[in-house]
C-alpha cells in the first residue's frame, strides 16, 4: 500500500486504487486517458533532489500563505510589475529538434526533457502547461520539488500561468479551486521573480435565480423571474485589466460544445474586456481556419500568435524526415 500515493500523485496510475496483486507482482501501471498534446513520460521523482539547496523563500511555504486578493472569492491578485510584455511573447514551438529551440519558443510540460537547450547554449523561452493536470500538479502540492526541478536555473523569459481544468460539467466548487491554485502558483512565481502570461480561464458564477429557487423552491414564478439572472465570469473578472499578453489552447473546446465558433465568440469577448496587445493560442495554427475569421481583426495594438501543438509539430518533424529517408533510399 506505501506504493500507493506515489503512483498516483506521480499520474502512473488513477485515484481508483488497484488490487494489491497489482502492486506486488510488478504489473505496469495503465496510463490515465488522455485527449491532450503529450507522449508518453517517465513519471516526475523527487527523490534526488537535494532540498537544502532549494531557494529558503519555497523551504517555508505551507498551504497557509494567501496572496492579496481584491476580489471576493480570495483569488490572487496578479502583480501587474511581473506579467509579460509582448516582446516576451513565444513564437514557435519547441519539437525536440535544434531549429526549435531559441528565446522565443513555447515548450510546453510534456514536451520534456529539454536537454538541447543546455547543449546548444540557449537560454530563455516560455515554458506552458497545456497538458493534463495531473503533469504539473506538483506546482500547488509540492513545491519545492517543482521549482527546483522545472523552474530554477532555467532562466525562463516567462511562465505561463498553469491551466488546471475548470471544465464547466466539473462541480463549480472545483472550478474554483482549480482557478485558484492556478492563479496562487502564477502569483508565487512572480514573488521570485518570474514574468508570467495569465491565461484563459473560464468559472461562471450560478445564477441568481438559481441559487434562490434551490433555498426557495416554492417561490412563484413571477417573483422570480424579477431576480437578475445574469451570470459572470469569475475567471475573466480577477484579471488584471489591462492585460498585455494572455494565452489560452484551441486543441480541446470542450468548454464551447465542441464549437470552434462558439470558442472565437468568447475568446473575442475576454480580448475585448482586457484588451490584450497579443493573444497566444496555443493549437491555433492547427485549427486557424475553423475560428480565425470570427476573431477581431489583427491591428497594430492587436496581435495572434498562432502555435502549434507540441504533438502537431513533433508529427509533422518525424513526417518529413520519413519523407527524406524514402528519397535517399530511392523509395516512392
Amino acid at each position: 500500500m506505501e506504493a500507493l500515493p506515489e503512483a498516483i500523485s506521480s499520474g502512473r496510475m488513477p485515484a481508483t486504487p488497484l488490487s494489491l496483486t497489482s502492486l506486488t507482482q510488478g504489473k505496469a501501471f495503465p496510463e490515465p486517458e488522455s485527449d491532450s498534446d503529450s507522449e508518453p513520460d517517465e513519471p516526475i521523482s523527487d527523490s534526488y533532489l537535494d532540498h537544502s539547496q532549494v531557494d529558503p523563500r519555497i523551504q517555508i511555504l505551507d498551504d497557509q500563505i494567501q496572496f492579496p486578493s481584491s476580489n471576493p472569492w480570495g483569488i490572487p491578485d496578479l502583480d501587474p510589475t511581473f506579467l509579460a510584455n509582448p516582446d516576451m511573447a513565444p513564437q514557435l514551438t519547441y519539437s525536440r529538434v535544434s531549429e526549435s529551440v531559441t528565446e522565443r519558443s513555447y515548450y510546453c510540460f510534456s514536451s520534456r526533457p529539454y536537454d538541447l537547450r543546455d547543449e546548444l547554449g540557449v537560454k530563455g523561452g516560455t515554458l506552458g502547461f497545456f497538458t493534463e493536470d495531473w503533469r504539473f500538479e506538483k506546482a500547488f502540492s509540492n513545491i519545492p520539488a517543482f521549482n527546483a526541478e522545472w523552474i530554477d536555473g532555467f532562466d525562463w523569459t516567462c511562465l505561463v500561468q498553469p491551466d488546471y481544468s475548470t471544465y464547466s460539467d466539473y462541480p463549480f466548487p472545483l472550478r474554483l479551486f482549480n482557478l485558484y491554485k492556478s492563479r496562487w502558483v502564477a502569483r508565487y512565481w512572480q514573488s521570485l521573480g518570474n514574468y508570467v502570461i495569465p491565461c484563459l480561464q473560464s468559472v461562471f458564477m450560478p445564477s441568481l435565480q438559481d441559487t434562490i429557487s434551490h433555498i426557495d423552491p416554492e417561490m412563484n414564478q413571477e417573483d422570480l423571474d424579477e431576480v437578475d439572472n445574469s451570470i459572470f465570469d469569475i475567471g475573466l473578472l480577477t484579471l488584471p485589466n489591462p492585460c498585455p499578453v494572455v494565452a489560452v489552447q484551441c486543441r480541446t473546446i470542450k468548454h464551447h460544445g465542441g464549437s470552434f465558433k462558439e470558442f472565437a465568440k468568447w475568446l473575442s469577448h475576454r480580448i475585448e474586456y482586457l484588451n490584450p496587445q497579443v493573444v497566444v493560442i496555443y493549437g491555433g495554427a492547427d485549427h486557424q481556419s475553423k475560428f480565425l475569421g470570427f476573431l477581431p481583426q489583427e491591428t497594430s495594438d492587436l496581435k495572434y500568435v498562432l502555435l502549434p501543438s507540441y504533438t502537431q509539430e513533433r508529427r509533422g518533424w518525424m513526417k518529413r524526415q520519413e519523407k527524406l529517408r524514402k528519397k535517399a533510399q530511392g523509395i516512392k
